[in-house]
């Protein structure tokens, strides 16, 4: 789980989580056809998408390198915090067989989120290629799974305007 929080110190209690999260997001085994395309492409395609594969898609430079891209890119949304909103936002997406990210939906989000849904979608279809799963030695789309933890800490809005958007 991704912690868009306040107090770093937060986060290092729940990167453990984050990673047990990553490794077992794909334990389900089965697969589907699915109209596959970027997120910008109209002529979308039916390819096979795996839930699991003998090789899990990663991000370049490993979790690590996730949690920093993730630290750098999310900003929690002003009116989110203005209005002391938190929780946790699950997207799904693709990563096709180049580790492109396609087909990002969000699959639960924070009700009356103030722009964290968005933001977190946003985020996620930012994102640079990854290193693509693979399945009897061949690249193969996909499917991922991650949630971000939208926190704050304290009571009441917080005053850093770092991690704000407009």
């Amino acid at each position: 789980m991704y912690l868009c929080h306040q107090n770093k110190n937060a986060m290092k209690e729940i990167k453990c989580l984050l990673i047990l999260f990553v490794m077992i997001s794909g334990i389900v085994s089965a697969q589907e056809k699915v109209l596959v395309g970027n997120n910008k492409d109209t002529n979308k395609v039916e390819k096979l998408v795996y839930l699991t594969c003998d090789g899990i898609p990663s991000f370049p430079g490993g979790d690590k390198a996730l949690f920093a891209y993730l630290d750098k890119n999310l900003h929690y949304p002003k009116k989110a915090k203005e209005s002391n909103i938190q929780g946790t936002v699950f997207i799904r997406f693709i990563i096709d067989e180049d580790g492109k990210i396609c087909n990002v939906k969000l699959m639960k989000g924070i009700a009356g989120g103030a722009g964290c849904n968005e933001e977190a979608v946003r985020v996620i279809k930012l994102m640079p290629d990854w290193i693509p799963g693979k399945e009897g030695g061949k690249n193969v789309a996909v499917y991922y799974n991650i949630p971000i933890k939208f926190a704050l800490s304290g009571d009441g809005p917080p005053t850093d305007k770092k991690k704000t958007t407009k």
